[in-house]
């Protein structure tokens, strides 16, 4: 363990769920009446929270063994749930409890835990700078639902154009939906092309958008749901060198998209969609919005910025 580390534990104030709500930063664990108690670990200049959790099932976690708890709940800090945090004003001043035997465990195994946390943020950022790349499949594993893809400005990994910006302030892909599919009036699949187009600088001219132009509305009969459709012609640009056929895991790559695409909004089909989702005044936006969501968390997980095919 690093001598200098310091550590504590403490909650996350109310003030950082304002700031990081849920229902946009939707990884981060939250619960609206008793925030959740942290091991605070101070590193090189900002602080990790690791939450205190229970029936946690994954390996990327510190899994207390002695106590009850534990052996009833699978009891640990969740280093996939971790928050990097620069304010203070995000630490609480309310003091924190919990199970005395779990406080024992950890004491006494503080550095095994302190270097499991930043070993696991630093082969995130490794990664993602390229300087020692994890295979796709590895990363996903790891980092799929991790909540350190919210912090990249703090880790270091912000891009350039957002370098005086606050992690609050840089802009998400569903951002730009309602430039295009309110303001400018494309419809589902126009507009997830669009902003995937302008976010990710896929070099695209003005014809190649009524390439997806059919795909609206469920391909006009409530068919796969147009912002799928146009987010497949996005994934097929940003891998596709030749052809499909001649591009390795394409195949897997596309099912795997569409798997996660379901799972977040609970189906492909544009006409159960629109029972869930649309709204008379802003129409399907709500549904974009969420595919904008699928689409920027897998360029994220699949190491896409690296495979952008000019």
């Amino acid at each position: 363990m690093q001598n200098s580390t310091k550590f504590y534990i403490k909650k996350l104030s109310s003030k950082f769920y304002e700031d990081y709500p849920q229902k946009i930063y939707e990884e981060i664990l939250s619960k609206k009446d008793r925030p959740y108690t942290c091991l605070m670990i101070q590193n090189r200049g900002y602080w990790i929270s690791v939450p205190f959790r229970t029936e946690i099932h994954h390996e990327y976690a510190y899994h207390f063994k002695m106590s009850e708890r534990s052996k009833k709940h699978h009891s640990g800090l969740d280093y996939a749930k971790c928050v990097i945090i620069t304010k203070t004003e995000y630490i609480s001043e309310e003091s924190s409890v919990i199970d005395q035997d779990e406080y024992r465990e950890l004491v006494r195994n503080i550095g095994k835990v302190i270097d499991s946390v930043i070993q696991f943020i630093d082969e995130y950022v490794a990664d993602r700078k390229g300087n020692k790349k994890l295979h796709t499949k590895e990363f996903e594993r790891r980092y799929a639902f991790s909540t350190l893809r919210y912090f990249h400005g703090e880790l270091g990994l912000e891009e350039k154009k957002y370098k005086n910006l606050k992690q609050e302030e840089i802009p998400m892909l569903r951002d730009k939906v309602r430039k295009y599919y309110l303001e400018q009036d494309y419809n589902c699949a126009e507009t997830i092309l669009r902003c995937i187009d302008e976010e990710y600088q896929l070099g695209l001219e003005e014809a190649d958008f009524h390439l997806v132009s059919a795909f609206g509305g469920g391909m006009g009969c409530g068919s796969s749901c147009g912002a799928l459709c146009g987010a497949m012609a996005a994934l097929g640009r940003l891998v596709v060198k030749m052809r499909a056929h001649a591009t390795e895991g394409f195949k897997e790559t596309c099912a795997d998209y569409v798997k996660r695409f379901e799972e977040k909004l609970g189906s492909t089909e544009c006409l159960e969609l629109v029972k869930q989702y649309k709204k008379e005044d802003i129409r399907c936006m709500e549904t974009v919005c969420l595919a904008a969501d699928v689409f920027e968390e897998f360029f994220l997980t699949h190491g896409l910025e690296k495979r952008i095919s000019k």
